[in-house]
């Protein structure tokens, strides 16, 4: 480079402002071009540009922080500086500018993946009605917030108010698509029949996932992984309405497909063998249940240690056919044992621990400590229904043990 060049280029340097200059020089640092790298001398310099309203500089810290590759991952940190682009937007550029909107619904999505669902409603209820009318309800930015609000509902347990933005989104699409199955068509069917299935619609959810599975073989292929998660909801729908040899069948060709595609060790691969030694479970088909969630929880530990969902789900569901046996003595000694973990993984009212919770009692009332039992279960009631919502299938059976064991116990009273 020229004599001349570098002039011009330190005059360019001296015109720009402190966050241009803070945002430039951080951005070099944090990712080494054409310096000496220094990630936290990078990401101090991006935030002073970002404190100054640098729009750049947020966008790089949302960037930075939201790669999963980045030993600075962190979603919780990425939806601040989410929520800092949303204000800085608002500030230069508007209310109703079509940045700020954008960054509204990626703000929505951002609190959907943290699970801050309530924080996400809140975002993406007005959301809509604002593209709705400066976009159309066909646009899709709107269905996209349509999509996105539907997964919101259904988080929060709103079971019917997500199927009926799911319906009416599967109307758009199928009349954008003129009756053929696209891709979000399909996807849209695969989300409301798997509400319907939460209602407690197992029929109407089964009929609908056996057009998503047929559309997406065609459309994608028997391997895809869209294709793949149809067949597990279209075998989940099959166990609920007690077809259990059809769910069987299908969770057992969806493993020999994972684990010739993926590997035996493949998580994917190790949920499908999860669902399958549950269904197995159900159908009363205990040893093979057994052998099947030994095996994964011996995988798991040895992967991911104790203290891991995942190694927690198959201790819970080695519990579940120690249940199924009646082997209430051995499943009440596992669930006590996941109960801990999870309080100390999660707290005492998450949705897992409530689980934990919940087998417990089942398994001390099976063993004939009604009260103890009784007393448990209405104290987990409410937490459930605040939780999953009263039309959730886990709160319902919750209820429903409740009541036969206060009727257990009237009876045992009586006599």
């Amino acid at each position: 480079m020229s004599e001349e060049e570098n002039k011009k280029d330190a005059e360019d340097w001296e015109d720009l402002s402190w966050a241009e200059q803070a945002y430039y020089f951080g951005y070099a640092k944090y990712y080494g071009i054409e310096i000496e790298a220094d990630r936290e001398a990078g990401l101090d310099l991006l935030k002073q540009a970002a404190d100054l309203e640098s729009t750049d500089a947020i966008l790089a810290l949302i960037h930075i922080y939201e790669d999963e590759c980045s030993e600075d991952f962190d979603e919780r940190e990425a939806v601040k500086w989410r929520e800092r682009q949303v204000d800085v937007y608002r500030h230069l550029l508007g209310v109703t500018d079509e940045k700020t909107i954008t960054a509204l619904g990626n703000l929505a999505y951002a609190y959907n993946l943290i699970e801050e669902y309530e924080k996400a409603r809140a975002i993406s209820e007005p959301l809509l009605e604002l593209r709705k009318s400066f976009l159309g309800e066909d646009h899709p930015d709107t269905l996209a917030t349509m999509n996105n609000l539907g997964y919101t509902y259904g988080k929060l347990g709103e079971r019917r108010l997500a199927a009926e933005m799911e319906e009416k989104l599967l109307e758009i699409r199928s009349a954008k698509a003129g009756g053929i199955y696209d891709e979000d068509t399909l996807l849209t069917m695969n989300n409301l029949a798997v509400t319907y299935g939460h209602l407690g619609e197992h029929r109407r959810s089964y009929e609908m996932l056996e057009k998503v599975c047929e559309g997406r073989t065609q459309l994608l292929g028997e391997e895809h992984p869209d294709t793949l998660t149809s067949i597990s909801n279209l075998a989940v729908a099959a166990a609920e309405l007690g077809e259990n040899a059809r769910a069987i069948e299908l969770m057992e060709k969806l493993v020999e497909i994972r684990t010739r595609v993926l590997g035996y060790d493949h998580p994917d691969t190790a949920i499908s063998r999860n669902n399958l030694g549950y269904t197995l479970c159900d159908a009363g088909e205990y040893e093979r249940a057994l052998a099947i969630h030994k095996e994964l929880y011996e995988m798991r530990l040895a992967k991911y240690g104790k203290m891991n969902t995942n190694t927690l789900a198959s201790m819970n569901n080695i519990g579940l056919v120690y249940e199924g046996q009646g082997r209430y003595e051995e499943a009440l000694d596992l669930h006590t044992e996941v109960c801990a973990l999870r309080s100390t993984l999660f707290d005492d009212e998450h949705p897992s621990t409530l689980l934990s919770r919940y087998h417990v009692a089942l398994c001390r009332g099976e063993l004939g400590e009604l009260k103890e039992a009784i007393e448990e279960l209405r104290a987990i009631y409410p937490l459930r229904c605040e939780k999953s919502g009263k039309e959730n299938i886990r709160t319902l059976e919750v209820l429903t043990t409740l009541e036969r064991f206060c009727a257990r116990l009237e009876n045992e009273e009586k006599e």
